[in-house]
């Protein structure tokens, strides 16, 4: 199945009403499938205990996903979506047509989302979540199997001139957008910086 929003064409299949995977290259890898509903089985129990939420917190929902999802071989983080464009009434309607109801995700203060990295069959995939909207699909992924088709995604499902991506689960919205995204050091990289330092002090 596919959509044509403005002058992209997205392509999606849908997994009944549990989730929709939109993409844009035709010679999708149908591996991706049991990592995909592999993430789907492990984010939806959370929902469960109440640890995220169907609601305005897209915010916390994302941190969460950043911290908490167990799977081997994601690389985890989170998009902030702060520039939007203008509000196309026919665009919104045929996203909505897909997507369901936008509620405050296109042109709130800011919307963001869970990302992952994966890399399968020696090809990295960048995956976007929608983690707010329980209708009529309980998540959205959103996949590209390069950066350029991935920002082409996003840009066009959220209508935003761009987006910034963090690897740093508890950096507040405000800093990814403004400031950029961080990755967070590795625990051997903390102790290399405190060995220099330590290193330093002595020779001084």
């Amino acid at each position: 199945m596919s959509i044509i929003i403005g002058d992209t064409l997205l392509n999606y299949k849908t997994n009944q009403n549990k989730y929709i995977i939109t993409y844009i290259n035709e010679n999708y890898n149908p591996v991706l499938d049991t990592y995909l509903d592999n993430i789907f089985v492990s984010i939806s129990s959370h929902y469960r205990t109440r640890k995220l939420l169907y609601n305005n917190v897209c915010g916390s929902n994302a941190e969460f996903i950043c911290k908490n999802l167990k799977i081997d071989g994601l690389i985890l983080g989170k998009i902030i979506i702060t520039n939007w464009i203008t509000r196309d009434y026919e665009i919104i309607e045929t996203i909505k047509s897909v997507y369901g109801l936008i509620g405050i995700s296109i042109g709130a203060s800011y919307h963001a989302l869970a990302y992952l990295e994966i890399t399968i069959e020696e090809t990295k995939y960048y995956v976007a979540i929608e983690t707010t909207s329980c209708v009529p699909y309980k998540l959205q992924f959103y996949v590209g199997s390069n950066k350029e088709e991935f920002e082409k995604i996003i840009n066009t499902r959220y209508q935003c001139s761009n987006f910034k991506i963090s690897f740093d689960c508890d950096k507040s919205w405000i800093d990814i957008a403004y400031h950029g995204g961080k990755k967070r050091k590795t625990k051997k990289q903390k102790m290399k910086n405190k060995k220099r330092k330590t290193k330093n002090r002595r020779t001084k």
